[in-house]
């Protein structure tokens, strides 16, 4: 993976977006969410066989924890952490763990029932892959003779700016599934590249105000029905 260094003026502006959007409604946070599913690094950007195949689909579970911030009426800022297990990379004497950050501002398509609404997220994050191994060499194959290659003896990390969009789709008054994206490089056409997450989502309601309507749930007002006045009384 490209190690892409991250423009300067990026940090400062990533860290007073995150410092703003905690500060613009810290007293009234809710709807904490917690995710489970797999990840997909790098859909399509590598080869796994001899005859050209691309990774499509590779097995890496995740975990993600969500916190849902008021801003909007059926816009809500989403703040998110999610880390992968670490696993072993297409060398087997590399261990890889990736982890991400995200900021996105979600739009919330209601429908008459509110347990099956859609949803779309837009927002940037920060994606980091660590990397370690063993150290010394290793014998790999090099198309029609072998070399040896130098093998990590301390953590090594790649960090990478990336734009994030996901659906959601809710499919339980609590549970929603959802497919998101990390979009790498954006503006590089030779060195983008996509990875991709499906998971289901737990809603757990509100964190610090019970009022607060959690799920994306539409408040409809409390209309009473007219009080029929009978004309003896």
């Amino acid at each position: 993976m490209k190690d892409f260094k991250i423009p300067k003026l990026s940090w400062p502006i990533w860290g007073l977006t995150l410092v703003f959007a905690l500060w613009l409604k810290s007293s009234s946070a809710y709807n904490i969410q917690l995710s489970i599913g797999n990840l997909t690094e790098h859909f399509l950007k590598y080869q796994t066989d001899d005859r050209g195949t691309k990774n499509i689909f590779t097995f890496l579970p995740y975990g993600q924890l969500s916190i849902e911030y008021p801003f909007l009426k059926q816009h809500p800022i989403l703040i998110s952490a999610g880390s992968a297990l670490p696993s072993k990379g297409r060398d087997s004497n590399i261990t890889r763990w990736p982890y991400f950050f995200n900021i996105s501002y979600k739009f919330v398509i209601a429908h008459e029932d509110t347990n099956s609404a859609w949803s779309f997220l837009a927002g940037s994050g920060i994606f980091v892959t660590k990397i370690w191994g063993p150290g010394g060499q290793a014998n790999l194959n090099n198309g029609l003779s072998q070399s040896n290659y130098n093998l990590p003896s301390d953590p090594t990390y790649s960090r990478n700016m990336t734009l994030h969009f996901a659906l959601q789709k809710m499919i339980h008054e609590n549970i929603h599934l959802e497919g998101q994206i990390f979009v790498f490089n954006p503006i590089d056409h030779l060195n983008r590249s996509f990875t991709y997450g499906l998971n289901m989502t737990y809603h757990f309601g509100a964190l610090f105000n019970d009022q607060t309507p959690p799920n994306n749930q539409i408040t409809k007002p409390n209309i009473k029905p007219n009080k029929k006045v009978n004309p003896h009384d």
